[in-house]
Order: structure tokens, then sequence, then C-alpha cells
């Protein structure tokens, strides 16, 4: 019987390891897998405080009744500042002209979106026309 056997019989602890033993990680590649761990669970919390605790309801569609401006344009606001901060203002509009149909308003969104197209062609930004119509 060889030495290692031996040990290995005894309980001692082979001291050169066999081919189906993997080395254990070193100090450093501890670390390095905790830290990529870590930074996994704070991207997943990050993505799931995005707007996803708060309920917000979104606007009504919006027609022709004038007396619902006001409401409409409050509600989707208050959307928008709530679950729609980091979209670019271009998806935010067509956000808030999907709820705009039918009647007067449907008139007003397709001249809000030719001018749009209109100003994206000569360079101006999407910004100064929210500010512009109050959106």
């Amino acid at each position: 019987m060889s030495h290692q056997q031996q040990q290995q019989q005894q309980g001692e602890a082979s001291p050169v390891p066999t081919p189906c033993q993997q080395p254990l990680p070193t100090r450093e590649e501890q670390l390095l897998a905790m830290i990529a761990t870590l930074q996994q669970q704070v991207n997943t919390m990050f993505l799931h405080q995005q707007g996803s605790r708060v309920k917000v309801a979104k606007p009504q569609v919006f027609g022709e009744k004038m007396e619902e401006v006001s409401t409409f344009i409050n509600v989707a606001r208050l959307y928008l500042r709530m679950k729609m901060t980091d979209e670019a203002a271009t998806t935010q509009v067509a956000w808030v002209l999907l709820y705009v149909q039918g009647g007067v308003a449907e008139a007003w969104k397709d001249n809000l979106l030719d001018e749009l197209a209109v100003r994206a062609t000569r360079g101006k930004t999407l910004g100064n026309s929210l500010v512009n119509y109050n959106l």
C-alpha cells in the first residue's frame, strides 16, 4: 500500500490534490464573486423600484369635451412624472397622444404631429415643443 493510501485510510488529508478535487478560490476570487453578486442584486432592486411600486392612473381618452382638458393634462403630467421620467421626450409625447382621439382633439393631435415633424427636420428640439404645448 502506498503512503498516500495509508494517509487516506487514517483520515489524514492528502497534501497533493487528486484530479477530482477543485482548488479552492483565492481570497481575491471570492471577493470578486461577492462584488459581482452584490452588483447584480443592486441592479435587480433598481429595476424593480422604477415606477413599479406606485400605481398611477392613466388618463382617460380625451376627445372633444373642453371641460376635460385640464383634468387630462394634469393626469398625463402626473403619469409622466411618476412612471416615464427616464423616457425620451419623443416617447412621452407619443404616449400622451395615444390618449388623444376623436373630434377636435384629433385635429389638434394631427397638427401637433405635423409641427413636431417640421421642427425635427429643422433641428429644433422636441423639448421646446413640450414647453410650448404645456405637456
